[in-house]
């Protein structure tokens, strides 16, 4: 992967290209693009390159144990990963605390309450929908039963996630990395994907899940660094803090939160680019590049101790989705 020498990082031209055209490419399938058809905020006002790359890149990550209908998996992790962006969306885009409160009861309880002061209503049963037809799908699965449980713990960690985050851009004092990597990397959604997964192998031995939701930890930690070594600039504009570049940059005194709070609003105060200039001479990004360098190394050793998934290929397929978020820097 990467130059020459697939050194983790690194993309040649001919690289990028290749995966800029399997992103192009990627058709979506009827039900994504009934969802997206039927959202008339989040998801279906998001460039649907977006979704065509999180298409792309569910079956490189997929575990080797689906053995039941794996189209129809990747398709629901993709409907699950535009459900979890209208809640990104609520607190990052809209900063609308009461509605999120409300609606991330909805994966939990029949009937949520949607008349009430200062919650947005239509938005609410935008999440409604999405959520019915993830449900519905899962429940088809024929382990899920098995694995229902884990499925919503691992979606209340989500919604932790998306709280964390507007915590850490609210008040930037509060950064550090430990959090960042306990709360926020829950945000990228692998454990849920990892349910999901389970739910349509009949083949897992569940002696193995122990070691399994271990190693999808690492992996989860792999996800999350890619996402941030190519989305932290944009967010930056967007004053969003919650990168590990910039949390890295934060906690080793490079930037002061009040430079990032006054950022674009204080004409004498520094600009967007000039902070992204002054973090990345921190050697933050190629910090987070060794990280996932050793995550890695902790991941593959899970191959021996796992016998109903092929962790190697996992592996691989997380070696896979950075080169897809290198290639696409800028575009999602």
């Amino acid at each position: 992967m990467g130059a020459t020498n697939s050194t983790p990082g690194y993309l040649t031209e001919g690289e990028r290209q290749e995966v800029l055209d399997a992103v192009r490419n990627q058709e979506l399938p009827a039900e994504v693009r009934g969802v997206l058809d039927d959202c008339a905020t989040g998801p279906g006002d998001r460039d649907r390159f977006l979704w065509k790359w999180t298409q792309s890149v569910f079956p490189h990550i997929q575990l080797s144990s689906v053995d039941t209908r794996p189209d129809d998996v990747v398709a629901t992790k993709t409907i699950v990963t535009m459900l979890v962006s209208l809640y990104d969306d609520l607190i990052e885009k809209h900063g609308d605390r009461a509605t999120f409160d409300r609606a991330a009861l909805v994966p939990f309880h029949d009937n949520v309450a949607v008349e009430a002061p200062g919650v947005d209503r239509e938005y609410i049963e935008t999440i409604e929908r999405v959520w019915t037809e993830v449900d519905a799908r899962i429940r088809d699965a024929p382990n899920h039963d098995q694995y229902r449980q884990c499925f919503e713990y691992d979606f209340k960690q989500i919604l932790n996630a998306v709280e964390y985050t507007a915590l850490l851009n609210d008040t930037p004092e509060v950064a550090n990395l430990k959090e960042l990597h306990v709360h926020e990397s829950y945000n990228m959604s692998m454990f849920v994907y990892a349910d999901i997964d389970l739910m349509y192998s009949t083949g897992f031995d569940r002696a193995d899940l122990g070691s399994l939701r271990n190693a999808v930890w690492h992996g989860q930690q792999m996800a999350r660094i890619g996402n941030w070594l190519t989305t932290w600039e944009r967010e930056l504009r967007e004053a969003d803090y919650s990168s590990g570049v910039v949390v890295r940059a934060l906690e080793n005194g490079a930037v002061r939160p009040e430079t990032l709070q006054s950022m674009g609003d204080d004409p004498a105060g520094a600009s967007p680019s000039e902070v992204a200039a002054r973090i990345r001479e921190t050697g933050s990004e190629r910090h987070l590049l060794e990280r996932w360098m050793r995550e890695r190394g902790r991941l593959r050793e899970f191959d021996e101790l796992i016998d109903s998934v092929d962790i190697d290929q996992y592996a691989s397929g997380l070696e896979t989705v950075l080169k897809y978020h290198l290639a696409t820097r800028g575009l999602k």
